[in-house]
């Protein structure tokens, strides 16, 4: 391991003391900013440091580090460089009731501005939201602007933990009715995709009572109450695809010539050669199951709506998802219905 890999890992792990031998070519502030490139969002963390030269066993370079934010997750940190991320972070994490996200701007985004063309846009479909607190600064490590959200819902701490316990518990209970030992990746994605087009109905605001829009662009809607909108149908789709261990994203997009944003997911298998598009929501048509969109390449959903190609996995794998699928679910079938799943989902 090199020095400059030895303080990027010490950094990463928020390490206060690192010692460097003297022979090492860091020296000054922009090495350090060097390093600190590779991984930005470190940046967010310092809050300051030192560089001196002491003796140990040999001169060594000491450096000491500062830290704050320490409780925000490196997960809730994000780089973006267009309006478009923004809008697709805030539908995420308005949508799922995140309590906290982090900016790092990397390109001309009036955060403010979109900011409130968001709300005006979408904020029909957040009745949770109540208010936030924004904080910015700067870092001399980084020359990115960053913007810490703190957003205020009108559901309260212990009882969004209460709804994350039953969604766990939901997700456990559904995927080892359909995930069985020996069953391929294909086949779980395929029934997953299945029972949630099967058992979610497709609600609007105007359809569903006050209790129910709380719930209708989030996962809990999907796997609890069973009345979501599309990021419901994506954000349960991603719970058990993550239960299943099978990496899956949600994706934010629009449809062309639509206004609103869209949510579905991507499916990265055989560690991420082989990509597909998966949109339960539009293979959801009330008490049955379509494979229209089960297993797309980027190709397929080009032609009806947009995304972000930058920060999304490519779709373009040649393999018949859906065929595989059905062939997993032919050789567990008899499995399947003995553990109650209904023969619509089936296929």
């Amino acid at each position: 391991m090199t020095d400059q890999d030895k303080l990027l890992l010490a950094l990463e792990n928020l390490e206060t003391v690192v010692d460097i031998e003297a022979s090492s070519p860091i020296r000054d502030m922009p090495q350090l900013k060097a390093i600190i490139a590779e991984n930005p969002k470190i940046a967010f963390y310092v809050s300051g440091y030192s560089i001196q030269h002491v003796y140990y066993y040999g001169y060594k370079r000491r450096f000491t580090f500062d830290y704050e934010n320490t409780e925000v997750p490196m997960r809730d940190i994000h780089i973006i460089s267009s309006p478009s991320d923004f809008h697709s972070l805030l539908c995420q994490y308005l949508g799922n009731y995140k309590k906290r996200l982090v900016i790092m701007l990397d390109g001309r985004v009036n955060i403010d501005l979109e900011f409130n063309k968001f709300l005006e846009t979408n904020r029909v479909f957040y009745p949770n939201f109540v208010d936030l607190s924004l904080g910015s600064c700067t870092s001399p490590l980084v020359n990115m602007p960053m913007y810490d959200f703190q957003f205020v819902y009108r559901i309260g701490k212990v009882k969004l933990e209460m709804m994350e316990q039953e969604m766990d518990n939901e997700v456990e209970r559904i995927a080892k009715m359909l995930f069985l030992p020996g069953m391929s990746d294909e086949t779980k994605a395929l029934l997953a995709h299945n029972y949630l087009a099967y058992t979610i109905k497709y609600t609007l605001n105007e359809k569903a009572s006050n209790l129910e829009r709380s719930y209708l662009q989030s996962a809990y809607g999907a796997l609890i109450t069973r009345k979501c909108v599309c990021q419901g149908y994506a954000e349960a789709y991603k719970r058990l695809m993550d239960f299943a261990g099978i990496p899956c994203d949600v994706v934010f997009g629009q449809i062309k010539g639509m206004p609103d944003y869209h949510a579905w997911n991507i499916l990265r298998l055989n560690g991420g050669v082989n990509n597909f598009h998966v949109d339960v929501t539009w293979d959801s048509p009330g008490g049955r199951v379509m494979y229209d969109y089960f297993g797309l390449k980027d190709s397929d959903l080009s032609g009806d709506r947009t995304w972000n190609l930058k920060y999304n996995a490519k779709c373009n794998s040649s393999k018949n998802l859906l065929a595989e699928g059905r062939r997993g679910i032919i050789a567990f079938k008899s499995r399947l219905l003995s553990n109650g799943v209904s023969p619509v989902m089936l296929g």
